[in-house]
């Protein structure tokens, strides 16, 4: 029981580990961290200069030192994207993200009448399961078996990236993964599918065609 108990608390550790580097809590800190010395080194000869007393240095310091745990806790919370600052979406428990879709688009295989025209998707280079797709709704593509579209590498997120249909056009979104998602080469966090594009799962990993269907013409 006390050797459970102790991998249990290990993979909990290396859980939060890896999920304070998907939040870029780190990050955050280190640039904090960098920024506050370089205070320091402008603030100290200024405040001497002006000859204030020496609690005024104190004072800087004090405010610099409380800035770490209210800038991890809104790193934690937060994130800036496409569209400004946005909530960080959770990953707890690995399916978090997957369940909110399932329950946004329930069906996700196949187009509706009244629903968006379909995207087919196609593994150009790599392995994928399935090769080849066709959704009316949102899919996820990553590690974990609950995905839509599963990459079996062990650099692929469990859930990686999500398609998304948000009533008007389909997006491509990268699932703040450490790997990355690239679109021509590029790396991206939210862009729109205006067109057939080849969408690379980590940097060098499998690369995944995704074509919006052609609209079917007037009769």
């Amino acid at each position: 029981m006390g050797r459970q108990d102790r991998e249990g608390r290990l993979a909990s550790l290396g859980t939060f580990i890896v999920e304070l580097r998907r939040r870029r809590v780190i990050r955050t800190l280190i640039a904090w961290g960098i920024v506050s010395f370089a205070v320091l080194q402008v603030a100290e000869p200024i405040l001497h200069a002006l000859h204030l007393p020496d609690g005024a240095l104190t004072g800087v310091v004090v405010v610099l030192a409380a800035g770490f745990p209210v800038t991890a806790v809104l790193s934690w919370l937060f994130d800036i994207g496409p569209r400004g600052v946005e909530r960080t979406a959770s990953a707890r428990g690995g399916d978090d993200t997957l369940a909110r879709t399932t329950l946004a688009a329930p069906t996700r295989r196949g187009a509706v009448s009244d629903g968006p025209m379909p995207v087919l998707l196609r593994v150009a280079r790599g392995e994928a399961e399935p090769a080849e797709a066709r959704f009316g709704g949102t899919f996820v593509v990553g590690r974990s078996s609950g995905c839509d579209v599963r990459v079996r590498q062990p650099f692929v997120s469990r859930q990686h990236l999500r398609v998304e249909f948000d009533g008007e056009r389909w997006w491509i979104e990268d699932l703040r993964t450490l790997s990355g998602t690239y679109v021509d080469g590029k790396a991206i966090r939210r862009i729109p599918l205006t067109g057939a594009v080849e969408v690379e799962v980590g940097q060098g990993g499998p690369r995944l065609s995704i074509t919006p269907a052609t609209p079917p013409a007037a009769g």
